[in-house]
């Protein structure tokens, strides 16, 4: 894990993220304790101060997760796109730094979910070392599953598929 640019965040977020996340998911949060970080994410200021994260694909071009200039309002807009709100519950394939789920917490009432997949344990730990998402990780309106938890039956990687 690499961060580039602007201030690299503090120490307190990761271990205050796992302190928010361990109550609702103890093996979750043993297990990203236990997971390394992943080596070829770069952790990226953007032009409105937020974080994105670039990491290599298998190809070995770069994915930005996020975009470089305002992440919170991508969230917003992609959120809005989806009429977020008006179904039961909702599944969100991968966490990136957290914007797109903490958006939908702040539009869900008590009744509704959402389940979040993230494939990769070692991305997920990258990115709570990145921001305070100790609300998105105490509430109890998301369910958050990674790693092996978070592959379809057969053994099938979701944040794989094609």
């Amino acid at each position: 894990m690499l961060f580039r640019g602007g201030n690299m965040p503090s120490d307190e977020i990761p271990r205050n993220n796992l302190a928010a996340l361990t109550p609702r998911n103890p093996a979750l949060a043993r297990s990203l304790q236990a997971a390394p970080f992943r080596r070829d994410c770069e952790i990226i200021p953007t032009r409105s101060g937020h974080f994105t994260a670039r990491i290599a694909a298998p190809d070995g071009s770069a994915i930005t997760l996020h975009g470089a200039y305002d992440p919170v309002k991508e969230a917003k807009q992609f959120v809005d796109a989806k009429n977020i709100g008006e179904r039961e519950n909702y599944l969100l394939m991968g966490f990136g730094l957290g914007y797109i789920a903490e958006e939908m917490l702040a539009r869900l009432d008590k009744r509704r979910h959402v389940i979040i997949l993230e494939a990769d344990l070692s991305l997920l730990k990258t990115a709570l070392s990145a921001r305070d998402m100790a609300p998105l990780l105490s509430s109890e309106k998301i369910l958050l599953h990674a790693g092996k938890d978070a592959r379809l039956r057969g053994g099938e990687d979701v944040g794989r598929r094609g």
